[in-house]
C-alpha cells in the first residue's frame, strides 16, 4: 500500500474532522474494519511533528482512545462496512498547536503487526484570532 500524500490545513482553536476511505489495491473493495466481513482487527493512529527528526509529538491519537493525549479527540471506523476512518482533533487540542508547517503521518496496524502507512505530508496551523 503506498501512502496517499495530502497536505492538511488546521485553524488554531477550531475542531478538524478527516474522513477518508481505505481500499485494497488490486480491486477497489474497501477493506472491513467492523461487522460481520471483517476478517482481523485494525488500530489506526496519526501523529503529528515540527520536524521529521523531533521526538515530541504535537497530536498522537488512536483508535486506542487510551493513548489519546486529551479527551475530544478521536480515531473510529465507521460502523457501516465500507472502509471509512474518521478522525476528529479536538479545538482543545489545536488551540495548543504552534502556528507554522509540521509534519503528519496515519498509519493502519493489523493484528498480526503488519502496519500500512496510509497517509502523509504536511500539516500547517493557522493562526487564531478569536480567543
Amino acid at each position: 500500500m503506498i501512502p496517499y500524500p495530502f497536505d492538511l490545513t488546521i485553524d488554531k482553536g477550531s475542531t478538524k474532522d478527516i474522513h477518508f476511505y481505505v481500499l485494497e489495491d488490486d480491486n477497489d473493495t474497501p477493506y472491513f474494519f467492523l461487522g460481520t466481513n471483517a476478517t482481523m482487527t485494525y488500530t489506526c493512529s496519526m501523529q503529528v511533528r515540527r520536524s521529521y527528526l523531533t521526538e515530541n509529538k504535537l497530536i498522537d491519537i488512536s483508535t486506542d482512545s487510551s493513548t489519546d493525549q486529551y479527551v475530544g479527540d478521536s480515531i473510529s471506523f465507521s460502523e457501516d462496512e465500507d472502509g471509512l476512518i474518521e478522525i476528529r482533533i479536538s479545538a482543545f487540542t489545536t488551540r495548543s498547536l504552534p502556528p507554522g508547517k509540521h509534519f503528519y503521518d496515519i498509519e493502519l496496524e493489523d493484528e498480526n503487526g503488519v502496519v500500512f502507512k496510509l497517509m502523509k505530508g504536511r500539516g500547517e496551523v493557522l493562526g487564531e484570532i478569536t480567543r
